[in-house]
């Protein structure tokens, strides 16, 4: 049920709920019971124990709406996308070391699947002054049916991250095999590492969520 991440303090307990009950199949019963409680069982990674008691979130008044809530929702796309057609570069001015923008190398690339000119109406500006990393496009197109994601990034409460994904190094069609740490061409594998985002494992068994409620309550935030 938790694959072998049941902590040896839980399997103890497990140990000591069989052996409470009356009979071999209440024994079982309860143990399943246990087991399907425990923090191991509703969590992907390791559990670590703090032997400490975990701080109570202030309660919330009805009248302010849950204003000052935040949540981090995370939606899985088993299907995929294609995000080249989704956040597209427009005006570049940046360029590579061939000296393309990355408007004409996405261009290069797409070949036929390339927006065309038409298919840019909806344009989003980046503002290189709030930047600490400078940006190679100063506006990008999104695709036509996105309309929620343009409204939502023109109200700021939307973010890209581009050029995110577990590449570690640039590659060729020659060089891909050797030079990447995992399967880029199965969907199952390219799923786990999505939600592993640690192509050089240096927190194996673990996620990015995970990992992001770690840094959250090392700096004092309270999480629910």
């Amino acid at each position: 049920m938790t694959a072998g991440r049941l902590s040896r303090k839980s399997r103890k307990l497990a140990q000591e709920v069989y052996g409470s009950a009356s009979d071999n199949k209440k024994a079982l019963a309860l143990t399943q019971l246990f087991v399907s409680s425990s923090a191991e069982f509703h969590g992907s990674g390791l559990v670590e124990r703090t032997n400490k008691a975990r701080t109570v979130p202030p309660k919330r008044s009805s009248s302010d709406g849950g204003n000052g809530y935040k949540a981090i929702v995370n939606i899985m796309l088993k299907g995929g996308y294609d995000s080249w057609n989704m956040l597209v570069p427009h005006e570049c001015s940046g360029r590579n070391d061939a000296g393309q923008t990355a408007r004409e190398q996405y261009e290069q690339e797409r070949g036929i699947l390339a927006f065309l000119p038409g298919e840019r109406d909806r344009l989003i500006r980046v503002d290189q002054n709030k930047q600490t990393l400078a940006q190679p496009c100063e506006w990008f197109a999104i695709h036509k049916e996105l309309t929620i994601v343009e409204e939502l990034f023109r109200k700021g409460d939307l973010a890209f991250f581009a050029n995110a994904g577990v590449l570690e190094q640039p590659v060729t069609k020659e060089t891909y095999n050797s030079r990447t740490s995992t399967q880029l061409f199965a969907h199952n594998a390219m799923q786990r590492e999505i939600k592993r985002l640690d192509p050089y494992s240096k927190k194996p068994d673990t996620g990015f969520l995970g990992r992001t409620l770690d840094v959250l309550e090392a700096k004092g935030v309270v999480t629910e």
